[in-house]
């Protein structure tokens, strides 16, 4: 590959590097959005990590309430601007569903050629349905609120 048909590439994907950090850093009018009472984690220039409650915002500075006191925090050293948000992971109770069931018929096939279960012919369905029963449940235990953090403002 010659160096000529490599130039248009490199500089694409320096154009398009540019101009994803330029939407990510800066956005200051995104915290002016959060309702008073928001919680927000803010993180200083000098690596100090303050979590409270969203007061107000003005173009110098952030207000915000820790326990019961008032902090002001000048814009100039704010390094970042994070509020939580849960995430769920999808479908994982039918996923625990469906690993539960096929695991029920695997055991109830195995209980039911040794015979060893006392069920007789219902050793299957119902290895089955129990299976599919701790399956669902164990899926929606691990579909239990994730907390995260998005960054909504990024010092340039």
């Amino acid at each position: 590959m010659n160096i000529p048909s490599i130039a248009p590439i490199v500089s694409f994907l320096l154009i398009c590097s540019n101009a994803y950090a330029t939407i990510l850093q800066g956005r200051w009018d995104k915290v002016a959005q959060l309702k008073e009472g928001a919680e927000i984690i803010v993180s200083l220039t000098d690596g100090q990590r303050i979590e409270g409650k969203f007061l107000r915002l003005s173009s110098t500075e952030l207000a915000l309430t820790r326990d019961t006191n008032r902090l002001i925090i000048e814009k100039s050293n704010v390094r970042e601007v994070q509020v939580p948000f849960v995430k769920s992971l999808p479908y994982t109770g039918r996923v625990g569903l469906a690993i539960g069931a096929g695991a029920g018929l695997l055991i109830g096939a195995a209980a039911y050629k040794s015979d060893e279960s006392g069920w007789g012919n219902a050793t299957i369905p119902l290895s089955t349905i129990i299976g599919a029963g701790v399956g669902y449940v164990a899926g929606k235990i691990v579909e239990s609120p994730i907390p995260e953090y998005e960054t909504i403002y990024s010092a340039p």
